[in-house]
């Protein structure tokens, strides 16, 4: 009888310290928008009076971030609160189950899965891609921004024709 009550205490433990699907979002929107800028977590912290660790808690969605929090974050980043959390309203009212709950579709970028998990150790490294992603914006000229982005897009198309890449 111990062990059973033992056991459906570690199973509530369990699912008390998974991080929300939503806290997950956020946290990897602010990471993105960090490495875009080409900030560190140090850095970050820094400007926020924070440890580099409550970063990455944030990044995690390990913590929650707190309205206020959000808001020193998305002034430090240069963003707004709702260029952050825009597409979650969308994605939530896209992927809210039967029972109300909302999947972890919502962790995708508008269910693009091509996209790779920024917290994946499996996949190309983010900030490699987000130094990519950087480089690119900072081609002012559109012809020639159109040609690298068609010139990725069929190096990309050579390794997976099964997946067609829209922006």
């Amino acid at each position: 009888m111990i062990s059973e009550t033992q056991n459906s205490n570690s199973n509530n433990n369990e699912e008390k310290t998974k991080p929300h699907p939503v806290d997950q979002y956020v946290g990897r929107e602010i990471k993105k928008q960090r490495i875009i800028r080409g900030m560190s977590q140090n850095q970050l912290a820094s400007k926020l009076g924070i440890t580099f660790q409550q970063v990455q808690k944030y990044e995690k969605g390990t913590n929650r971030i707190v309205i206020s929090r959000l808001y020193e974050l998305t002034k430090v980043l240069g963003i707004g609160v709702m260029d952050v959390i825009s597409k979650l309203q969308v994605n939530i009212n896209q992927n809210i189950s039967d029972n109300n709950e909302i999947s972890n579709n919502i962790l995708k970028d508008n269910n693009e899965s091509f996209i790779p998990e920024f917290n994946n150790d499996n996949t190309i490294d983010s900030k490699e891609i987000l130094m990519l992603v950087r480089a690119y914006i900072c081609i002012r000229n559109d012809k020639i921004r159109n040609v690298v982005y068609n010139l990725v897009k069929s190096l990309s198309a050579e390794n997976n024709e099964e997946k067609d890449i829209q922006l």
